[in-house]
């Protein structure tokens, strides 16, 4: 519950920067914090390693990203490098801070 509780926090600041920020990037930002955030948590719970937690939450993380710019280039979408690096930041400071700063 506590994880959960620490996500919606997350998520919340993240659309209080929306002001400076487009919406779009924000949500890109939320999507790679929430998907890497749970990525990473449940291999934190089977593996015990952090650095493998953190390196499958990036990775799931930005895989996600990166599969939606594709799915954007079908004609879907306006694909973007800059949603995709969105994701990423916002997976990659997701899984460093829940399993640095939360996993003992």
């Amino acid at each position: 519950m506590k994880k959960f509780a620490i996500l919606i926090l997350l998520t919340g600041f993240s659309y209080k920067i929306s002001a400076q920020i487009q919406i779009d990037k924000v949500e890109h930002f939320s999507a790679g914090l929430l998907i890497s955030a749970i990525t990473a948590d449940v291999t934190y719970e089977v593996t015990k390693n952090k650095r493998e937690s953190i390196l499958v939450g990036i990775g799931v993380g930005g895989l996600a990203g990166l599969t939606k710019e594709l799915y954007d280039t079908t004609g879907r979408g306006t694909p973007s490098a800059k949603d995709f690096v969105w994701t990423c930041v916002g997976a990659s400071l997701t899984s460093v801070t829940l399993v640095y700063h939360f996993k003992k």
